[in-house]
């Protein structure tokens, strides 16, 4: 048995697997709401920093949030 397995409440175990996706989905959203209380590590605000300089000195790389998206929403369309 996993490290992970082991921690998990016997309660939830015994829950249908849909049961098992939406108690996730709840405990995701309450964290959601508290995720101010979240530290980033400074290794990733690095890595952010590291990309964004990046970014900024090949601007070629780089994409809009809208263009993003209207390629997502196009890949959906085309499944």
């Amino acid at each position: 048995m996993s490290a992970l397995a082991q921690k998990v409440p016997i309660e939830f175990k015994s829950l249908s697997s849909e049961a098992q996706i939406k108690y996730v989905q709840n405990l995701w959203d309450f964290i959601v709401e508290h995720s101010e209380e979240i530290s980033v590590p400074e290794a990733h605000k690095r890595v952010l920093d590291n990309r964004l300089v990046a970014c900024e000195n090949d601007e070629g790389q780089a994409v809009s949030w809208k263009q993003s998206r209207d390629a997502i929403l196009k890949n959906l369309e085309d499944l």
